[in-house]
């Protein structure tokens, strides 16, 4: 599927980055939750 317009086009871009940037920052945060338990023990 084509984007019809150059503006849609860049907000699907927009909205792409925005949820592998989200991916990424939870990524890290469950990984620092998981040493911050691991540090526990």
């Amino acid at each position: 599927m084509r984007p019809r317009s150059k503006s849609f086009g860049t907000i699907y871009k927009l909205l792409n980055n925005i949820k592998s940037y989200m991916s990424s920052h939870i990524f890290v945060k469950l990984k620092r939750l998981a040493s911050t338990d691991v540090r526990r023990d």
